[in-house]
């Protein structure tokens, strides 16, 4: 694994760790648990050294909350340079059917023919696959969700800079926030509370939650709990209605 830098990719990190073990290489892109991205020039150029018979999975789980100028958002149309890149993308994000665990990949014909031959078979059920192509077909979900997610990143990301509480500029449906304190005690404490976070010790990052957008409601009752198990260390508190409205 290499070494990140600001919290995304280092592509010369990448490129130093690769060696002549090296088989396969997964790039995150926007990232999860930091929700930063690559550009689409960043991405372009590290394909471009990369030995062809180097496998490169792009995982696009997030694609769909992107609106960046610099994403790469046609990024299938690199499939006809590259015959080594897959790339992956989830119906468990916007579209909602994270229960159904169904997603897909894109690829050459040839990688796609030994993907076939390793899978397991009725990997996805015919309530999966209907539940998809519908999915497919209703973009207007897709808008809605995307709005209510740019909605929800606001208000949160409102609510933690008044709370001066960092945080790790997002592009996807989440935020991870640093609360300078041990972040799975925190966790356990919300979870008492029946609201989910996610602790990023196994990450390395000790003092760190990756916090989902909610809806307006959820988001105001995270941001209460947070200031009711005292969570915040060298602040002033600010009068709830303040941060939230």
């Amino acid at each position: 694994m290499a070494p990140t830098q600001n919290y995304t990719h280092d592509i010369a990190n990448i490129l130093s760790a690769i060696d002549k073990k090296t088989r396969i290489i997964f790039l995150v892109n926007p990232n999860n648990p930091t929700g930063t991205y690559l550009t689409e020039r960043e991405l372009t150029d590290f394909l471009a050294v990369i030995p062809p018979n180097m496998v490169i999975v792009l995982d696009e789980a997030y694609y769909e909350y992107m609106d960046c100028p610099d994403y790469p958002k046609n990024s299938l149309q690199l499939l006809e340079k590259y015959s080594n890149l897959i790339i992956t993308r989830t119906f468990s994000k916007i579209y909602g059917l994270a229960g159904l665990r169904i997603g897909y990949a894109v690829s050459h014909p040839d990688i796609a023919e030994k993907l076939n031959q390793v899978r397991l078979p009725f990997n996805i059920n015919s309530i999966a696959t209907a539940a998809a192509k519908a999915a497919l077909l209703d973009q207007e979900h897709v808008k809605q969700s995307l709005l209510l997610n740019q909605q929800g990143l606001k208000q949160l990301q409102q609510a933690f800079t008044a709370l001066n509480i960092e945080m790790i500029s997002s592009v996807g449906n989440f935020i991870t926030i640093n609360l300078k304190k041990e972040a799975d005690v925190i966790y356990k404490q919300l979870l008492q509370e029946n609201i989910s976070v996610r602790p990023l010790s196994p990450y390395g990052l000790t003092t760190h939650l990756r916090v989902s957008v909610g809806t307006q409601e959820q988001n105001v009752r995270l941001i209460h709990a947070i200031e009711e198990l005292d969570c915040l260390t060298n602040r002033s508190r600010i009068h709830r209605m303040q941060i939230l409205t």
